[in-house]
């Protein structure tokens, strides 16, 4: 059907089908209306068997200006990262610079971590976000569509101190900083799987927890780096989606 449509356009330009009907046979060929539909049949299928369909997506698609799949990616692909650069803003927390001291220690792109470090007095400490690890935002109330959605941040936390290194485990939502777990262990040395590393603390007496949670904030472990990091770890998520983009439409280009 195809080259019928072709053979009639031919016509009316007062031109052939010779360069059109090269690869059906390895002579060149006057098309002729007289053509059966079965030989026409024949034609294409000896020509995809040999040197390439004749009227294959890409060949057909440049004839007649049409786009091929992998364009078509491409262009949505490029569309999606124009969208996420012109929505881009920086978070004013961001343009700050981390609170209480702490300072951008290193940022490892190919484990998505970030890390904070701070001097307080004798001990380091060091906080350390990995943004693929974060947990999924919720609605406050599942059961309305409209509802604002809470987002929190994980991440782990470091005081050295000698030889020692208290080790603990966080969760904020910004307004707070809960402490999952707390456990001491020597420098250079990583505890044995079995090894007893503190109890949960959630269960602890909730004084003791007071205790400790204002001992944290009084190095600068508090709500205010909770936020901090929520900010920080959505920001680099969309860099890191943006670079995504990037990548893959480089490679559908190759």
């Amino acid at each position: 059907m195809a080259l019928r449509l072709l053979y009639s356009s031919a016509r009316r330009s007062g031109g052939t089908l010779r360069a059109l009907c090269a690869p059906l046979a390895q002579t060149t060929c006057e098309f002729s209306p007289s053509v059966s539909l079965q030989e026409t049949q024949n034609a294409l299928r000896s020509s995809r068997s040999g040197s390439g369909a004749l009227f294959g997506e890409n060949s057909w698609g440049s004839m007649h200006g049409k786009k091929t799949v992998a364009q078509k990616l491409s262009e949505t692909l490029e569309a999606e990262l124009e969208h996420e650069e012109e929505s881009y803003c920086e978070e004013e927390v961001l343009r700050k610079g981390p609170p209480s001291g702490f300072e951008i220690k290193e940022e490892v792109k190919e484990e998505a971590r970030i890390v904070l470090h701070k001097k307080h007095g004798e001990e380091d400490i060091t906080i350390e976000a990995i943004f693929t690890q974060q947990p999924i935002p919720e609605p406050d109330n599942p059961d309305d569509e409209e509802s604002s959605v809470s987002h929190k941040s994980v991440f782990s936390g470091k005081i050295a101190k000698g030889d020692d290194i208290l080790h603990c485990e966080f969760e904020s939502d910004g307004g707070y900083v809960d402490v999952l777990h707390a456990g001491l262990e020597k420098k250079g040395k990583d505890p044995h799987i079995t090894a007893y590393t503190g109890p949960e603390f959630p269960e602890l007496d909730e004084k003791l927890q007071d205790n400790f949670t204002t001992w944290l904030e009084e190095r600068g472990i508090g709500p205010e780096l909770g936020d901090y990091l929520i900010q920080l770890v959505h920001d680099r998520e969309l860099k890191a989606y943006k670079d995504w983009l990037k990548s893959v439409n480089a490679f559908i280009l190759k």
